[in-house]
């Protein structure tokens, strides 16, 4: 299907740094590994006021934490479906491959790609909220337009829209 038949837009969502807080392994900061480690952000709690501005929520999500072996495929799906539930999204795209050229695994736009032709979004009339250069990378290839969510580890990720707070957020869309 053509790009200008698709008439839905979307708010795609990062998960971990957005909807979690990251954790500290001996690797670096990264996803929660189990649900002791798992600490939402309070603010989160508000999204749904995003659906009443027309956008569907989708979250894509990195987890190559699983094909490490670090994350069982359970706990990541349990935490997934935990927040479809919680927060009304309307669709869930994971990517279990640590290899960087996977076509799903941001900084590729395969995610959003393939939520656009399941859902028939207008990937040019949509945003990606993230906290990563990846989610920003693979954001402005898919034709998305990337919000960093601006966080102390981050500061130094360029992206033409950087928010703080949801009321930023709603003020962009």
């Amino acid at each position: 299907m053509n790009q200008s038949a698709r008439t839905k837009k979307a708010l795609f969502l990062d998960r971990d740094g957005i909807f979690t807080h990251l954790v500290n392994h001996p690797e670096g900061l990264g996803a929660p590994r189990n649900w002791k480690q798992v600490r939402f952000f309070d603010e989160m709690q508000n999204l749904s006021r995003i659906k009443s501005h027309g956008y569907l929520l989708i979250l894509a999500t990195n987890q190559p934490d699983i094909e490490r072996g670090w994350i069982e495929q359970s706990f990541a799906d349990e935490l997934n479906d935990y927040l479809s539930k919680h927060y009304g999204l309307d669709g869930i795209y994971m990517c279990t491959f640590s290899d960087e050229d996977h076509p799903m695994k941001k900084p590729n736009p395969g995610m959003f790609f393939k939520a656009a032709e399941d859902f028939l979004i207008s990937l040019s009339a949509s945003f990606h909220l993230g906290d990563t250069w990846k989610d920003v990378s693979a954001a402005q290839k898919a034709g998305v337009k990337p919000v960093l969510w601006s966080r102390e580890y981050n500061q130094d990720v360029s992206c033409p829209m950087k928010i703080c707070n949801l009321k930023e957020l709603e003020a962009i869309l």
